[in-house]
């Protein structure tokens, strides 16, 4: 999983409807943003531009606000989605402080 890929994600949009007939939903903004942080982090551990300040445990308890009015996001295309995210972040996190130990700097994780 790149960066440009998390930027391009895109989830199915729930719309609001009667209350109850699409149940709750995460509000897109507050994923929209999230998602940038999370891509951003990837591009630091990309570019060797250090560690970044968002790490897999963060994405793990990130929560977002449920809403059944307004359009939203399906809670569990997102959550499978970050769980996916976390495992690349956790890989990236794992080779930089492996390469921290040796000469020669970071090194990209296979993904």
């Amino acid at each position: 999983m790149h960066s440009s890929a998390v930027r391009a994600k895109s989830f199915s949009a729930r719309p609001a409807g009667i209350a109850g007939l699409f149940g709750d939903r995460f509000v897109a903004g507050e994923v929209d943003s999230f998602l940038e942080e999370c891509a951003a982090a990837l591009h630091a551990h990309e570019t060797g531009g250090g560690m970044p300040r968002l790490r897999a445990d963060d994405v793990l308890r990130k929560r977002f606000t449920l809403t059944r009015s307004g359009d939203g996001y399906d809670p569990d295309e997102v959550d499978d989605y970050l769980d996916e995210l976390t495992v690349v972040l956790r890989r990236h996190e794992e080779a930089a402080a492996r390469s921290s130990t040796r000469v020669g700097g970071p090194t990209a994780p296979p993904v």
